[in-house]
């Protein structure tokens, strides 16, 4: 994420952004030791997880295109460099998961690089995608 960003609010969400879903930490404990910053980005990359896939139809493009639009960038960014890190450690699950995620990544992330003007990393996911798609 450093690559991308040096806003500390970024950065420490990037780290805290599955603490509530996978521990007891809560959002209000969040509040009290990084601040509403924070927790605004941590609750808004929680938020985008639920467009993923079942709830969002990526084929919407009208859709994703205001969901884009209405999007805490830093949220957008922390979701971004999470699908990298998830495509590159990607081996791990079976290859039908593996061509879902890539299609995924495609689909949805490849734009919102775009839309950030983040190009090597927009060339990074892409690069990883179509190699898993080959």
């Amino acid at each position: 994420l450093l690559h991308y960003t040096q806003d500390e609010d970024t950065i420490i969400a990037a780290l805290l952004h599955d603490t509530v879903d996978d521990t007891a930490f809560s959002f209000y404990q969040m509040e009290i030791m990084f601040g509403q910053a924070v927790v605004a980005i941590v609750e808004e990359v929680t938020h985008l997880y639920d467009y993923i896939g079942r709830k969002f139809k990526l084929a919407q493009k009208g859709d994703l295109t205001k969901l884009l639009l209405a999007a805490n960038k830093a949220a957008l960014l922390v979701k971004l460099v999470d699908r990298l890190h998830n495509m590159q450690t990607i081996a791990v699950y079976p290859k039908p998961k593996q061509q879902a995620i890539a299609k995924e990544t495609l689909a949805f992330f490849i734009p919102v690089a775009k839309m950030l003007q983040k190009e090597a990393l927009r060339e990074q996911l892409a690069t990883l995608a179509h190699t898993i798609l080959a």
